[in-house]
């Protein structure tokens, strides 16, 4: 007579795998999260970037800053996105001074990239960095 072989998982080895698998995920999704946040803050320095090298180009060839944040567009742009669509760009006036011979580029966080702690990143024409939220060597 041959007894019978049992083949498959059983329930304790099934309820375990799961609890192992979960508290896996509820340890890495936080670090996951941030990092993909980081990742996206890149792209907000890169497009601050592109519109502050368009803003000296400008002045270069006129003696004053645009007031566009996409000045060689046609037609001129108020707002740029960035390639990614996280961020979006807008030029404000330095402190009370005139835009024409100081700027602050801002990207503004869009859609998930709002949970951003940074907030704003700004970037001033004299080379200044910082963000609304967090502290500026975590967000630059």
């Amino acid at each position: 007579m041959r007894i019978p072989v049992s083949s498959g998982f059983t329930l304790v080895e099934v309820l375990l795998a799961v609890l192992i698998s979960s508290l896996l995920l509820t340890l890495a999704l936080p670090g996951y999260r941030d990092s993909v946040l980081r990742a996206g803050r890149t792209e907000g320095h890169a497009l601050l970037l592109r519109v502050a090298a368009e803003q000296e180009r400008y002045y270069s060839r006129h003696n004053q800053y645009s007031q566009y944040a996409d000045p060689f567009s046609e037609p001129p742009g108020n707002q740029r996105q960035s390639a990614g669509g996280r961020y979006e760009a807008e030029l404000r006036s330095c402190d009370g001074r005139s835009q024409e011979h100081c700027f602050v580029a801002v990207a503004m966080p869009l859609g998930s990239q709002q949970r951003d702690d940074c907030g704003e990143l700004r970037l001033w024409s004299t080379g200044l960095r910082d963000a609304s939220g967090g502290n500026r060597q975590e967000c630059w």
